[in-house]
């Protein structure tokens, strides 16, 4: 019993630290962005965009899934657990090296693939984040597994306020994309740098094979899901970079992070400790199924109300945070604010009980049933045009919903009628 409540304490100081991070960091982040949007123009942002596929897409091979072993797995001693992080920052900082001089050599054949010939020079530039961020992906996973989410509260806010002070002013002066690079690369500095010097645990020269070895076994379900949820989020961004002009990548990218940054300011302070918590209760089912529906239910009270608003004051909402030259970006935030709402609410958490549950393949084979419906959609619907692909973007997410809700009766024992009336007092 006075386990249990520790633990309840615990948690509930995590989700607090969690959240009022996320929200203090998203505050700023739109406060930037209404700026920026006004300085720059979408097509600068459909440059980022094309970058941001390439960096994310190459960090899923630097991290491997480590940072999710180190949370979730059980160790005899704190010893025992030091060394397997070593073994992961290692690895993590020799294959971001390599990846990233790849990138370099090929930097223009990348720039062409991805639909932007020409940028080479700032592929390779932007790339060196991949370097910075082997540094701090360790030492996020080491503070959440002891729930030390304050740390992470000081770093998130320091990198939320780079926009402000560093890329705002950047722009302004240069008045092009760069202003986007280097702010990218500040925040990744500054994350790297307050991680290392915050966490009890320091990188030392010892490596093991064999306890790689073990950490791969894992891992590679993981990452093979990391894998599919890129494609998830990223398949849509490259039809439209390689299919239609800067500008469409510009306005569609920026629209759905503008959503997504709104819709964090609850789900992304739930998310690290709901992950946290059930991997804690994971061999006590009524446990879990109480933490992850309490969860779900919270989130419904704040996601509903945000979703139908943003949809309908899209047009509000939109010439607020861009400006003039982004009205034909309140079409996309509408479409994506209802489906995002819903995404989340049925799909989003759903991640998160399978890996806790050590079951991440269960989330890949998610993932891969969805993306064989979503990627042929989308390629055959932008031949058609632009907004048909937008507004099919965002009905396929009832799809995705129906898949998720089937996976976890199936694999995790949830009923899909509780998990829809969950959040009918929300509604």
């Amino acid at each position: 019993m006075i386990n249990t409540m520790m633990e309840q304490n615990i948690i509930s100081k995590s989700i607090r630290w969690s959240g009022l991070g996320e929200i203090l960091a998203k505050i700023m982040a739109p406060i930037a962005n209404m700026i920026l949007a006004r300085v720059l123009m979408p097509d600068d942002f459909g440059v980022l965009a094309s970058i941001n596929m390439i960096i994310t897409f190459v960090d899923l091979f630097t991290d491997s899934g480590f940072a999710k072993y180190i949370i979730q797995s059980d160790f005899d001693s704190d010893e025992e657990l030091y060394q397997f992080v070593n073994v992961a920052f290692w690895s993590n900082f020799v294959v971001s090296f390599v990846l990233w001089l790849l990138i370099v050599i090929f930097r223009n054949q990348v720039a062409i693939i991805v639909g932007i010939p020409g940028y080479g020079k700032v592929i390779a530039i932007a790339s060196f984040q991949l370097l910075l961020t082997s540094f701090s992906s360790i030492q996020t996973a080491l503070l959440k597994r002891f729930f030390n989410f304050k740390v992470l509260f000081i770093s998130r806010i320091a990198t939320a306020a780079v926009p402000l002070i560093i890329t705002i002013p950047v722009a302004i002066v240069s008045r092009s994309y760069w202003a986007l690079i280097i702010g990218s690369l500040s925040s990744a500095f500054l994350a790297a740098l307050i991680l290392t010097i915050k966490s009890r645990w320091k990188p030392s020269l010892y490596y093991s094979f064999h306890q790689l070895k073990k950490m791969l076994s894992f891992s590679m379900w993981s990452l093979a899901e990391a894998v599919a949820y890129w494609l998830g989020t990223w398949a849509d961004v490259f039809i439209i970079g390689t299919t239609f002009s800067a500008y469409y990548l510009g306005i569609y990218k920026n629209s759905f992070n503008m959503v997504n940054s709104i819709m964090a300011l609850v789900n992304a302070s739930v998310i690290p400790v709901l992950f946290s918590s059930l991997s804690r209760l994971k061999n006590t089912q009524k446990e879990f199924a109480e933490v992850y529906f309490s969860m779900q239910r919270i989130a419904s009270y704040f996601l509903i109300p945000m979703g139908i608003g943003l949809f309908v004051f899209r047009i509000f909402v939109t010439n607020i945070m861009f400006g003039s030259n982004w009205n034909e970006a309140s079409t996309i935030v509408g479409v994506w604010s209802l489906a995002s709402v819903t995404m989340l609410l049925f799909a989003g958490f759903n991640g998160e009980a399978y890996k806790a549950k050590g079951r991440p393949q269960v989330l890949f084979a998610f993932e891969i049933t969805y993306l064989a419906v979503m990627i042929p959609v989308c390629l055959f619907m932008k031949s058609i045009g632009f907004w048909e692909l937008v507004y099919t973007r965002g009905m396929l997410i009832i799809v995705q919903v129906i898949i998720g809700l089937f996976y976890m009766k199936k694999f995790v024992g949830f009923s899909m009628t509780k998990m829809i009336t969950n959040v009918f007092p929300a509604i």
